[in-house]
């Protein structure tokens, strides 16, 4: 796709069937996804999906920015 589409924006959905999906996400970011569907406590039918607070969080470290972590918390509530 990268070869025929340089420009196409590259998605990914993880399911959390195998306790995988953030794993899987942040995979798919290392080899050049742009964007990752994910859903707050990674509620989902039968196991869930990417957990957004988890990539999120993950996201802030590995680019050393700050994060507020109550505001987070809070729009889970």
């Amino acid at each position: 796709l990268r070869t025929l589409a340089p420009r196409a924006k590259v998605g990914f959905h993880g399911h959390d069937n195998l306790g995988l999906a953030l794993a899987n996400s942040i995979a798919a970011v290392d080899n050049g996804a742009t964007v990752i569907d994910a859903t707050f406590s990674g509620m989902g039918r039968g196991a869930g999906n990417t957990s957004t607070q988890a990539l999120l969080v993950r996201q802030a470290a590995r680019r050393s920015m700050t994060l507020d972590l109550e505001a987070l918390v809070a729009v889970d509530r």
